[in-house]
């Protein structure tokens, strides 16, 4: 994937189209019992890491149909058919493993985010004594002796581990990273948390444990600050059934100090609620001059996130017989420098739907209107995925009808990543003095690219000149590692990936960075030294363009996770012919001395 190059040094952009206000109840609210009715969307949504970074190749799941997360964390699920109550929406990460979150979607384009939240792991434990993990949240597991059996349902002993992680309703990301994205429950009750944890039992190995079924577990919640004074003396437990992502009560946990206290046979999300019967609010974001904002988050009560559809509009269930204030925040949307306006309605009555007043975000009063038209080589409007960027911030949105318009800083550079599934555009504009509008007229989307497929670990995909979509597994017998401790700042620790016994050269990967995260392609900290691939055609050069992702660092004698996108320069020696050929990849490798 290409490199947008940042230049901005203002701090703020705001999108809006020409369009008129579409009524907000475009998408009727039906029991969620009432599957059967379905509607056809397009729903684009980014994937977070625990850190805050977009991640990329997560598999998204909804109703059997599959896709991936892009560099920039982006995933769409293009012309989908879902129900229209709710859709349900399932990822998998190698390495932060598996979330769901459920939503209303709406016609034209859905808008979601999935983010992780932050683990901490145990000690090694010893599988025959009592162990309790206390972490660094206040929370607690306490495992009995003997309680273990592996996934065969086979009695486990030896040592294990336990992956713990526990919000915290006065968080500032609790409402970002709840599991289940709406705290709905099984009976239509929407939930009011007082915490909620979630814990994983591995061995060594990273194999999967758990209670053996007749084992009882105790874990603790501390109550948060600001419930100390309402949190009662004994609350329902819940626990999240993921393939619905909605709660069933399952207990009760008792309140001991400040602490709620319960025991559980099985571990999954288990969650302090107390469940109101669900009223429903619709509503809309707009800038200063009324016209709507799509991809936005909505904060309720700082527990309950919604996203606006691409009319501007959200819907979201909410507890009734509770006041609900409403906002655009900037910590969920740090693409914008200031807050909306905030907006207090309720209490709703069970079943009640409000019309929420529009949340409104301020316009620049230094800037201007960026305008176009997207168009394809045949001068047709284009249907496709708009990712900007500005500095450090970055959004992005999808456009169904080629319109381009988005609100930028007088003097700043607007860096635009414009892409259909066909066609990718790499651009920039600068914006003129004060506040004058930019119009770019038609911006042509016309060269093809290629398409990176799902890719397994351990495997390179090569794609141009002589190779047309070459997908090759790694030899990881021995040759696949990285050697030495990864040293910031200089690319001196390199990755030598074998090709095969019919490839018997190397694909050499140059790191510096020893961070997970996501990073843009330069010489002195990602590059590409040789590959020698098929008569005497070979690379050899600095890749010119890319990024590359590295999602785990483990300790030496622990493995090493990540993937990479990058173009790079192809020789054909026999008749110097020049090409350029993506090369793409993911790696999970032994860091060995």
């Amino acid at each position: 994937m290409k490199n947008a190059s940042l230049k901005l040094t203002f701090l703020f952009i705001l999108i809006s189209f020409f369009a008129c206000r579409k009524d907000v109840s475009e998408t009727p609210f039906v029991d969620i019992d009432n599957v059967t009715t379905t509607i056809k969307t397009n729903i684009s949504g980014r994937v977070f890491d625990p850190f805050g970074l977009p991640l990329a190749n997560s598999k998204l799941s909804i109703n059997g149909e599959t896709t991936y997360s892009d560099i920039h964390g982006i995933f769409l699920f293009k012309d989908i058919s879902v129900s229209q109550s709710r859709v349900v929406i399932h990822c998998n990460h190698t390495v932060y493993g598996d979330a769901v979150k459920g939503f209303i979607p709406s016609k034209n384009v859905t808008y979601t985010t999935i983010n992780y939240a932050k683990s901490q792991l145990s000690p090694a434990y010893t599988s025959s004594t009592t162990n309790t993990f206390s972490t660094q949240w206040g929370s607690t597991v306490t495992i009995p002796a003997g309680a273990l059996i592996d996934e065969n349902n086979s009695i486990y002993n030896g040592s294990f581990f336990i992956k713990a992680i526990y919000l915290n309703p006065d968080s500032a990301d609790f409402a970002i990273t709840t599991p289940g994205g709406d705290l709905l429950s099984d009976d239509n009750k929407v939930l009011i948390s007082y915490g909620m944890t979630n814990v994983e039992l591995i061995d060594a190995s990273g194999n999967k444990l758990k209670l053996n079924g007749s084992a009882i577990a105790e874990v603790s919640f501390p109550v948060a600050a600001s419930q100390t004074g309402n949190a009662p003396a004994t609350i329902a437990l819940w626990h999240l059934d993921e393939t619905t992502a909605l709660w069933r009560q399952e207990g009760t946990a008792t309140r001991v100090g400040n602490n709620y206290i319960a025991n559980v046979t099985h571990f999954s999300w288990w969650n302090c609620d107390i469940g109101e019967f669900s009223g429903r609010i619709m509503g809309r974001v707009v800038d200063c001059d009324g016209f709507p904002i799509p991809n936005v988050i909505i904060r309720a009560n700082g527990s309950y996130t919604t996203s606006t559809n691409s009319q501007g509009n959200y819907y979201a269930w909410i507890p009734s017989s509770t006041m609900i204030t409403l906002q655009v925040t900037t910590l969920d949307n740090p693409f914008y420098t200031v807050p909306s306006n905030i907006v207090t309605i309720g209490p709703a009555s069970p079943g009640q739907t409000i019309m929420v007043p529009d949340l409104a975000i301020t316009c620049l009063s230094f800037g201007g209107t960026l305008n176009g038209t997207i168009v394809d080589c045949d001068g047709d409007l284009v249907q496709g995925m708009i990712y900007y960027t500005y500095g450090g911030a970055a959004s992005y949105y999808y456009v169904v009808n080629g319109i381009l318009n988005l609100m930028a800083p007088s003097d700043s550079t607007v860096t635009l990543e414009i892409s259909n599934g066909l066609s990718l555009l790499d651009t920039a504009f600068i914006m003129p003095h004060n506040g004058i509008d930019l119009s770019v007229g038609n911006i042509i989307l016309c060269d093809p690219v290629s398409v990176l497929p799902p890719l397994a670990d351990n495997t390179i995909y090569i794609n141009g000149g002589p190779w047309q979509g070459l997908i090759l597994p790694l030899d990881t017998t021995d040759n696949l590692s990285f050697s030495g401790q990864l040293n910031s700042g200089s690319p001196q620790v390199p990755m030598n990936i074998k090709m095969g016994a019919n490839f018997p050269d190397y694909f050499r990967l140059y790191l510096s960075e020893n961070t997970i995260g996501n990073y843009f392609l330069a010489p002195v900290s990602c590059y590409v030294n040789y590959i020698s691939l098929i008569n005497n055609i070979y690379i050899d050069n600095f890749a010119s363009s890319g990024s590359f992702n590295i999602s785990y660092v483990g300790l030496i004698g622990d493995r090493i996770k990540g993937s990479f996108d990058v173009n790079v320069i192809a020789t054909d020696n026999s008749n110097g012919h020049i090409y350029v050929v993506q090369c793409a990849g993911r790696f999970n490798v032994p860091h060995t001395q």
